[in-house]
């Protein structure tokens, strides 16, 4: 069903789907066996948005989910076709349209619950050269997918059950030497929301990039001087001035190889709600 404007308002046209469209509508879909949760309510808003008779919706599963998966839920659909009437998804002329999808997400959620492995989540460390950042989102989706636990809507005021386990997570597998850093600075890491965990984590690991390169700073800065102010055969006065000017391009270089580095600093984007 797709919408178009009618005489005075908008209306509801049929129009079928072909395999091609299937596999286009359904390929943003996430895989069932993986998130069963997930793809029960990105269905629903897939149907709010596209409209697909329940017979088409049919055959869009079967597109998706391929044989051995379709045969978990085809035995509970209702073998009566329905679509959609009207524009308003909550209009009463929907109520069996309605009633058929979320009958049909619910069998979903039942035939594909969540896998629990916290193994996969203990064992996802992050790597020597990862960033922070990078790592988190690995971190978040081994999580999501393993944990058995559902990600709050709104992560309210103070960290819920799916939170401390991710924050815990977390801090466990960053690299040691910035796990430690942030126990160090922030006090109430045992029980602290993974937003300042975050926080806390780039500074140690800008912090800890900056050590690491300030002796190639003074490298830089020493090279710089004893290129411009080598022995000119005792002229002092040019000596003098060609040191003034080794230490001016030491500064200029320490500030663009400072400006570079804190270009490329990592700052931190919550991938989750």
């Amino acid at each position: 069903m797709v919408e178009v404007m009618g005489t005075n308002s908008i209306e509801l046209v049929y129009r079928p789907w072909n395999l091609t469209d299937m596999k286009e509508a359904m390929a943003h879909l996430p895989n069932p066996d993986d998130a069963g949760d997930r793809f029960a309510t990105e269905l629903m808003t897939f149907c709010q948005e596209f409209s697909p008779t329940l017979n088409e919706l049919k055959r869009l599963m079967m597109a998706k989910l391929g044989g051995m998966n379709w045969h978990k839920i085809s035995a509970e659909l209702p073998a009566a076709d329905h679509r959609r009437s009207h524009v308003n998804w909550q209009h009463a002329s929907n109520d069996g349209y309605r009633a058929a999808v979320m009958g049909l997400t619910e069998t979903v959620r039942r035939a594909f619950p969540a896998r629990i492995d916290m193994s996969r989540v203990s064992h996802c460390r992050q790597e020597p050269g990862e960033s922070v950042q990078v790592y988190y989102e690995r971190l978040y989706g081994v999580f999501c997918k393993h944990s058995g636990l559902k990600e709050p809507a709104d992560r309210g005021n103070r960290p819920t059950t799916w939170e401390s386990y991710l924050a815990n997570s977390l801090l466990n597998g960053l690299r040691t030497e910035i796990s430690q850093a942030v126990k160090h600075s922030y006090i109430e890491w045992i029980e602290g929301r993974v937003s300042t965990i975050m926080k806390h984590a780039l500074h140690a690991e800008d912090e800890l990039r900056e050590k690491k390169e300030r002796p190639r700073i003074k490298e830089l800065q020493l090279a710089a001087v004893q290129r411009f102010s080598g022995n000119k055969g005792g002229q002092k006065w040019l000596l003098s001035i060609q040191t003034k000017m080794a230490v001016i391009c030491a500064e200029l270089a320490t500030t663009l190889f400072v400006s570079a580095r804190d270009a490329g600093s990592a700052k931190w984007t919550d991938i989750g709600q």
